[in-house]
């Protein structure tokens, strides 16, 4: 279902008993949202260019690590060493996608 709270309170106030599961896409969105909000967050310790190159890549981090070409390998080793809580938002959803 979605995690949406006045979704899960009708359905626990209609049927109470039942089991409540959230689907994968709900959950791996918003893995996916946490890496996007601490990228946002770098954008006033960028310079303009490296703003517009951390905008440009962004989808270097939503790519699952595995699927990375040389170049985007390049470009976020690049990004996750320079800025270090990129690399841990970016580790972290990994291993949540692991699960």
């Amino acid at each position: 279902m979605d995690m949406w709270t006045p979704c899960r309170e009708a359905v626990q106030a209609v049927l109470p008993d039942a089991r409540i599961f959230i689907d994968k896409f709900h959950a791996v969105r918003m893995a996916t949202d946490a890496v996007g909000k601490v990228r946002k967050s770098l954008r006033e310790q960028l310079t303009p260019k490296q703003r517009r190159g951390l905008t440009h890549d962004r989808f270097v981090l939503l790519k699952r690590e595995r699927d990375l070409n040389e170049k985007e390998v390049l470009l976020l080793d690049g990004w996750t060493k320079s800025r270090p809580e990129l690399g841990a938002a970016y580790r972290l959803k990994e291993r949540f996608y692991g699960i």
